[in-house]
């Protein structure tokens, strides 16, 4: 019987089998996952661990939590696949290079990163690139108040200014150019009132596409 056949049986060995690290090698190589059906010995073995997480990188979450703060185990897992932070130490959830990965390779694993790494200027933006705006909500406050990055975010997609602080939506540098982005002129509608009752923001608007009208404040 070959060990693709054999895969989906192992759950089913013997403790002595489970235990077998040159047997149960074979499989973690074919099939990550597979370590979750290893003994406690094998879930705290790196060769085991790091045959899994190359892989197949979520397999983490059966690692023991002394490999689950190894940094090499834990970047060869994001590096797989990034939603595997979520099963990373706290220690390394705060590590730069792993939740940059992370989110270099699936950008919502930012909302699995440390606080401190969500507030981080290159991390979230990198973040915002491989996700959509919406990612904004992952930010932290201050972060998100941040002119500069939200410059940045609006010219990665003007949408994003529907999610910025009302403060934001009210600054004129923000509001022009997410007006001023490819299909930009719908973003009127998340101006501040005050911004879309402005002769000259709406102008900016209209000259983009006569619709935006509809969001305009002729209050």
């Amino acid at each position: 019987i070959g060990i693709s056949s054999r895969i989906d049986t192992i759950k089913y060995a013997s403790n002595e089998i489970q235990n077998d690290k040159d047997f149960f090698m074979k499989f973690v190589k074919k099939r990550g996952r597979i370590l979750q059906y290893g003994s406690g010995i094998l879930k705290n073995d790196y060769d085991i661990v790091i045959a899994a997480v190359t892989n197949y990188g979520e397999s983490l979450q059966y690692a023991s939590q002394e490999l689950k703060n190894n940094h090499d185990i834990v970047m060869t897992a994001v590096k797989q696949n990034g939603a595997s932070l979520r099963y990373a130490s706290q220690d390394l959830k705060n590590d730069y290079k792993i939740v940059m990965t992370a989110v270099t390779n699936y950008g919502e694993s930012l909302k699995y990163a440390s606080r401190n790494l969500r507030g981080n200027y290159n991390i979230a933006l990198t973040a915002v690139k491989n996700s959509s705006p919406y990612l904004l909500y992952e930010v932290t406050h201050e972060l998100k108040k941040n002119v500069k990055f939200i410059l940045s975010v609006i010219d990665i997609n003007p949408t994003s200014l529907r999610i910025a602080p009302l403060e934001l939506r009210n600054n004129r540098e923000i509001v022009i150019s997410a007006l001023n982005q490819p299909y930009g002129w719908s973003t009127l509608e998340f101006a501040s009132s005050k911004l879309k009752s402005d002769p000259s923001i709406v102008t900016i608007a209209l000259a983009k596409n006569i619709l935006a009208i509809k969001f305009a404040d002729d209050t």
